[in-house]
């Protein structure tokens, strides 16, 4: 490449920047982009470089032809647009490279680039120096040094079972059947159903039956941070791969959050097909189905990979498995008191948002009673928790009154809608009423109309339930159920 070609194409090269800046952004063009130099100009083809393997591969797989499109039009038309990556430009090449507005700021500099290679490098009207001493960069982090630990109690034995989430369990096990052929699993749902317990219960299944080292676990935190290091350092990305390829177990929570991160979405992409090719089990969550991933950002074939995997869902469980996760809990915890069921059935049908809370909840009640030789019952876990229950209650509505009120007296929310007068039919209806009234502040016309009924019959159901309540116990302890399942216990 000729001095005079080159000359002539700084302000090419900078209305092609430009370009991409308006193309792809200023994320796309910083993480990817800002180092670029040109390296080669003919009269049909350019040539790019950049100093990283990485970018180098990813502009070629990513970004190539909508490059060139924005050449063509920018510049003049050619056939060949490429990116190679660059050990050390000519110096004709150097002072293309210093005509871009970004080579002062770029990663990459030519300086840097030099340095590495113990390069001297020219600068216009000043005597040549040596770069070699210039202070290097840190080396990149180890592996060691961004996995994140295991939590020892979150094994297999330790995770309640139901519809919401057998599938995964299932999946999740199937990291140790040796027959199977190795795939990619990807466990989805929204926080809190038991997704980063599944994945350290794999990690923690590894351990014991092959000892430590032979799995990874990492955050998306842990991963940006990781990445993100490595990406800058000569070498880095490749050694960090090499080490997590040595690992027959990678472990990757809330993808999820990578949104934004392209960088290091090319890099599990990456890995993700590294490690399917190389037989190696690789167990992937986040909050979003494969599809979703796609529309929220996620690069769309990672999230291909994904879906092309076991890709299984896991929803919010009921009462009934919250309630047995925690006795799980409790089974494990070293405390003195004993937390009766309707303790933890309070726990598991107060704290219904997500698994976490519900185990906040327990831990609270721990941190009060824990010390002490008694039992704590439902009257306890009320007053324990009352302040965490006013933080997060809501009012309930007259629906979900209905539906406590049904279960309560164990008939269905039709027999309580209905025309049936059973004195069990009746009474669940007085109690109703009586919730609606006293607990729920409505007016008599609102709590009727959800029985079908008019105001003067909710009336009439509000006396007897008054009347009820001064003598019969059984009817007492119903609607007492029916405020603590509201989240409104007595004071």
């Amino acid at each position: 490449m000729t001095d005079d070609l080159v000359g002539g194409r700084g302000e090419d090269f900078s209305r092609f920047q430009a370009a991409l800046q308006r193309r792809f952004g200023d994320a796309v063009v910083t993480s990817w982009m800002s180092d670029l130099r040109v390296e080669r100009i003919t009269e049909d083809s350019v040539t790019l470089s950049t100093e990283s393997q990485l970018k180098c591969d990813t502009l070629g797989q990513r970004f190539i032809m909508l490059m060139r499109d924005a050449w063509c039009e920018e510049v003049r038309p050619i056939r060949r647009l490429s990116v190679v990556k660059r050990n050390r430009l000519s110096a004709s090449a150097a002072r293309v490279g210093a005509l871009s507005p970004h080579a002062q700021n770029a990663p990459f500099a030519e300086g840097e680039a030099a340095a590495r290679n113990g390069a001297t490098v020219e600068h216009a009207g000043k005597a040549p120096f040596n770069l070699a001493g210039i202070a290097k960069k840190p080396r990149a982090n180890a592996l060691d040094e961004i996995l994140s630990p295991l939590d020892e109690r979150a094994t297999f034995e330790r995770f309640a079972v139901d519809d919401s989430n057998r599938v995964a369990y299932a999946a999740a096990r199937h990291v140790f059947v040796k027959e199977a052929p190795a795939e990619v699993i990807y466990i989805h749902g929204p926080s809190g159903v038991g997704k980063t317990h599944l994945l350290h219960a794999v990690g923690n299944q590894w351990k014991t039956l092959f000892g430590d080292g032979g799995c990874a676990y990492m955050t998306y935190h842990n991963i940006t941070s990781g990445c993100a290091d490595a990406a800058f350092k000569n070498g880095g990305l490749h050694a960090l791969h090499k080490e997590l390829l040595a690992r027959e177990v990678v472990l990757i929570d809330d993808i999820h959050l990578l949104v934004g991160a392209v960088r290091t979405q090319i890099e599990i992409l990456n890995l993700v097909n590294a490690s399917l090719a190389s037989g190696k089990r690789l167990v992937i969550a986040g909050a979003l189905a494969p599809a979703k991933l796609a529309e929220a950002g996620i690069n769309e074939r990672l999230a291909d990979r994904l879906a092309g995997g076991i890709a299984v869902a896991m929803a919010p469980g009921g009462a009934a498995l919250r309630a047995e996760v925690l006795k799980k809990r409790l089974d494990a915890a070293n405390a003195k008191c004993r937390i009766a069921d309707d303790a933890v059935g309070f726990i598991a049908t107060q704290f219904p948002q997500s698994m976490r809370e519900a185990l906040g909840a327990l831990n609270q009640l721990l941190l009060v009673y824990g010390g002490e030789n008694m039992t704590v019952g439902l009257n306890e876990a009320s007053a324990a928790l009352r302040a965490r229950l006013v933080d997060r209650r809501r009012t309930p509505t007259l629906d979900e009154a209905a539906d406590e009120s049904a279960k309560a007296f164990e008939i269905s929310l039709a027999e309580l809608k209905g025309r049936g007068q059973p004195q069990r039919l009746a009474r669940a209806r007085h109690a109703f009423v009586w919730v609606g009234r006293e607990v729920l502040r409505e007016s008599f016309p609102r709590i009727a109309k959800t029985l079908g009924r008019d105001h003067t019959t909710a009336m009439s159901g509000y006396h007897r339930a008054q009347a009820l309540l001064e003598r019969d116990k059984r009817f007492q302890s119903a609607v007492k159920t029916i405020r603590a399942a509201l989240g409104q216990p007595e004071d």
